[in-house]
């Protein structure tokens, strides 16, 4: 899929399924240009996900010529395409259970993160509503994080459908959905357009 994307022109931004060093090289060695990665409750944590993803100064991850994220050693340096990835990767660490909250100005004082995606889905089951993101208890805490993200100058992100204006409005500038939604909002509009013409 990340060479789709780069056929594609778009940038690929890999979720991997947890926040283990070994995990995530693997996805930047294959020439992935962010990581999503869930479940970042601390600081330490933050700070690892930096450290897998980021070339020193600003991680550890391991240096090779060998892999299509250098373009296997051709055409770029090393310290040329070090510089190039550290500059241009993206680093993106969910937010999704009441610790992270708890911790929040903790892991936003960490360096070299450029989102924190603000997981309402499990943040909602950790506060004891499975299923309802949409709670009113829900949201408070959803909508009290991006504008704490906000003011100590992070970007937050956040996963919605129809509401997507209204958290744009709220400051939200990083965004994920799934196929499911979208087609089922792109169905909806669709029927809209044509459904007075269909034959009886």
């Amino acid at each position: 899929m990340v060479r789709v994307c780069e056929i594609a022109d778009v940038t690929s931004i890999v979720r991997p399924p947890q926040n283990h060093a070994e995990t995530i090289m693997r996805f930047m060695d294959s020439g992935a240009q962010g990581i999503q990665v869930p479940r970042v409750n601390t600081a330490a944590e933050a700070r690892a996900a930096v450290d897998a993803v980021k070339y020193f100064p600003m991680g550890k991850r391991g240096i090779t010529s060998s892999s299509r994220s250098v373009k296997y050693g051709f055409g770029v340096s090393i310290p040329e395409s070090v510089r190039i990835s550290n500059e241009e990767t993206l680093v993106c660490l969910m937010i999704e259970e009441l610790e992270a909250v708890q911790n929040l100005d903790e892991i936003l004082k960490v360096p070299g993160v450029d989102v924190l995606f603000v997981g309402g889905g499990d943040l909602a089951q950790t506060m004891g509503f499975p299923g309802n993101k949409n709670a009113p208890e829900v949201q408070v805490v959803v909508r009290e994080t991006i504008a704490r993200i906000i003011a100590a100058g992070g970007v937050p992100g956040y996963a919605c459908e129809q509401e997507t204006k209204e958290f744009a409005t709220l400051g939200v500038r990083y965004f994920h959905t799934v196929m499911t939604p979208l087609m089922k909002f792109a169905a909806r509009e669709y029927w809209k357009l044509v459904g007075e013409q269909r034959v009886k």
